[in-house]
């Protein structure tokens, strides 16, 4: 009789065993192990291109970007994004007229235009950009010792701001260019586009507090 009560109790200790191994891992094989052939990395396509309109108030864009990075006041101030660096000029009453996106380094942004900085010459610009360029596509100027040539989009239905594409030409190519004769498009012809910038095309008021962020998909950082 004692043996056979010992056989039962050890028949069903092995019983409840096998029933938990089969209840129980399956569920735990799914928490533990991921399937790595559906996991991807998070993508560049996720972030976001910041963009600070003309009538945004230093309020508004410190209440989505945080506190700007440094401060010339009362007319300029620098915010820090995504590998960029955004001068904004805001005036003494602190509402954006202007903002002008540098890349940081030698990253490379992708704008919603397409045009990527730090690397699109001025052709692959021109090709990606028609028809919405201004006037007769690109222009030359230059200002306080340097070179530049720009692209210019002027103010669309959907977005009503001048926008410019600058390519800065480098200071000893330049020197070399000028004390001979005019500097020309073709000149920058290896030179990487090295910001953008958004104005006003009128008088700006100030954004109501409140108004959702104007983001646009960043198509690519590296």
């Amino acid at each position: 009789m004692r043996s056979l009560t010992i056989g039962l109790i050890v028949v069903c200790i092995c019983g409840a065993l096998l029933l938990t191994s089969k209840t129980i891992h399956p569920r735990r094989a799914k928490s533990t192990s991921p399937n790595y052939a559906k996991t991807t990395p998070v993508e560049a396509s996720n972030l976001t291109f910041p963009i600070i309109l003309p009538g945004d108030t230093c309020e508004n864009i410190r209440a989505r970007y945080g506190k700007e990075s440094k401060a010339d006041p009362p007319i300029n101030r620098t915010w820090k994004l995504n590998n960029m660096s955004i001068s904004v000029f805001t005036g003494t009453d602190c509402i954006a007229k202007a903002s002008t996106y540098f890349v940081e380094g030698n990253r490379l942004v992708t704008t919603p235009d397409g045009i990527t900085l730090g690397k699109d010459t001025i052709q692959t610009a021109t090709q990606k950009l028609q028809p919405k360029l201004a006037g007769n596509g690109a222009s030359v100027w230059e200002g306080e010792g340097h070179v530049h040539a720009e692209l210019v989009i002027p103010p669309q239905p959907s977005f009503p701001f001048w926008v410019s594409y600058d390519w800065a030409m480098d200071d000893q190519k330049a020197d070399k260019i000028t004390s001979k004769r005019e500097p020309l498009i073709s000149d920058f012809s290896d030179e990487p586009v090295s910001s953008v910038g958004i104005e006003a095309h009128e008088p700006v008021q100030s954004v109501t507090m409140g108004t959702p962020p104007s983001e646009q998909p960043l198509e690519r950082i590296q």
